[in-house]
Formats: C-alpha cells, sequence, structure tokens
C-alpha cells in the first residue's frame, strides 16, 4: 500500500537507535523498576519518503531530517504503518549523513 501525502505533510522514517536489552538497573547497581524507560530525546532523526505537493520545503526523498518528535503522527492502516509529519515542525536538514 502506498500514501501521497497531501496538506504540507511529510511521509518520514524515523530513524531510531536501538537500544540493547539490558538488566534495570544503573551503572552503580541500583535496581529500577520493569516499567522504568530511558527518557528519548524530544527531538527526532528521520528520513524523508515523499513530500506533499502542497510543501514549501525543498526536501528530496532520502534527506535525513531533525524534527520535533511529538509532532509525529503514526497512522495504523490495516497491516502499514505510516508516520505523517507537518511540514512546520521540522528543523533543518542533516548533511554529510
Amino acid at each position: 500500500m502506498k500514501l501521497s501525502p497531501r496538506n504540507r505533510y511529510i511521509l518520514i522514517n524515523p530513524i531510531e537507535k536501538e537500544l540493547e536489552e539490558q538488566e534495570p538497573a544503573t551503572a552503580t547497581g541500583i535496581l529500577l523498576p520493569e516499567e522504568y524507560a530511558v527518557q528519548k530525546s524530544p527531538y527526532v532523526m528521520a528520513r524523508v519518503v515523499e513530500c506533499s505537493p502542497g510543501c514549501s520545503l525543498t526536501l528530496s526523498k532520502g534527506d535525513v531530517i531533525l524534527a520535533q518528535r511529538q509532532m509525529i503522527e503514526e497512522m495504523k492502516v490495516g497491516e502499514e504503518v505510516f508516520n505523517l509529519l507537518l511540514e512546520n515542525y521540522v528543523y533543518g536538514v542533516l548533511e554529510g549523513r
């Protein structure tokens, strides 16, 4: 299934560094609750899949952008998952990656 974004949205794939499975303990050996989760950065790198025709940013497929994590809208359609981001929440394009 293919989604073509509209209305200034950008279809993206967030780039997450996989965290290794670890025991819930700190470097000092203090045990942490099982439900403890490491706080994620408020920003995320993402790879551009496609931009809407109305997008005012000059982005190309494959560009790596820096965006505000909480503004990514995850949409599930059947078995597919699409991540959309409004162009206003793109901080910039990362070059040299």
